[in-house]
Parts: C-alpha cells; structure tokens; sequence
C-alpha cells in the first residue's frame, strides 16, 4: 500500500486493508487487529521523498479530515527532510572549501559585515594567515598582536583597504 502510495504520489484511504489486494504481511496486519489505512505522499516540489502512512484498529475509518491533518504533516516534513538534505549538501560544501583555502599558501582572511556599521567579523583565517601572526610582535600591555599588511611597493594597507 505504500508502494502504491509512492509510486502514484497520491494519498490513499482504505476503510478495511484486509479486503485490498495491495495488503501484504496480512497475518501481521490480523494479529494487531487493523483495518484503516491512510497513505499520504512526502512531496517535496516533483519528487516523492517517502510516505507516510496511518493504521487504525476497529471499525472506525479515516475521515477527509483525518487524512487533510496527515496531508499537512507530510508537507511539513518533506520540507523538513528537504531542508536537512540541503544542510548536509551545504555543510560538505564549507568543508571542501575550507581545505581548499587552508591548502593555499597566502594569507586569506574571510569577513562578513559585522554588526556596527563598517564593521567586518573574521568568520575564517587560514593557516598561512596564522602564522603571519603568530610571527607579529605584541603591543605592550597587550595581547593582541600587532601586525601590519604592506602592499608590494612597502607601504602600509588600512584595514579600510583591506580585500577580505
């Protein structure tokens, strides 16, 4: 039943599984005394992502509105798997350009706009930015290094300049 459910992308309500040619493991099914199903397809855009079914026990069968409730929770989980699926792509993502940026031997710093106006927050440096700093003599009183950046003709870059 929820093959067909799959294969057809369209909700199915069954007042008494037993009389369907479509129910398999029918000794399981008599064993725990059920009779209703209600199939609904986990669709996400054109894609059918799984299903999700609902079986009842007795002589009570699934309602429009039953399977109107079990329609909505689907929509929302194939929009969570969805959103899971494009976490982890994402995630795989970063990390593959992470070790591309750490593999360089320049110094990179990546910002974004920080929350002041101006602002930039270092989200990534790589090793090479590391040890640039690392080598960078500590202003007195502090533990904050002090470096600066030259650019090729030896003068000093402004943070303002900065190509981060």
């Amino acid at each position: 039943m929820a093959g067909w459910v799959f294969q057809r992308r369209e909700p199915l309500v069954l007042p008494d599984m037993l009389a369907d040619s479509r129910a398999v493991n029918r000794p399981w099914i008599q064993a725990e005394g059920l009779r209703g199903f209600a199939g609904v397809p986990l669709k996400f855009q054109d894609r059918c992502l799984g299903v999700l079914c609902a079986m009842r026990a007795g002589n009570r069968p699934f309602r429009g509105e039953d399977v109107d409730l079990l329609a909505a929770f689907a929509a929302h989980a194939a929009t969570a798997i969805e959103n899971a699926r494009l976490y982890e792509r994402a995630q795989a993502e970063r990390e593959r350009l992470r070790a591309v940026l750490e593999a360089m031997p320049e110094a990179i710093s990546v910002g974004e706009e920080g929350p002041g106006p101006g602002e930039i927050r270092l989200v990534f440096a790589n090793r090479a930015r590391a040890e640039l700093l690392r080598t960078a003599e500590l202003l007195p009183g502090s533990r904050t290094p002090h470096y600066e950046f030259l650019r090729a003709d030896g003068t000093a870059l402004e943070d303002a300049g900065m190509p981060i």
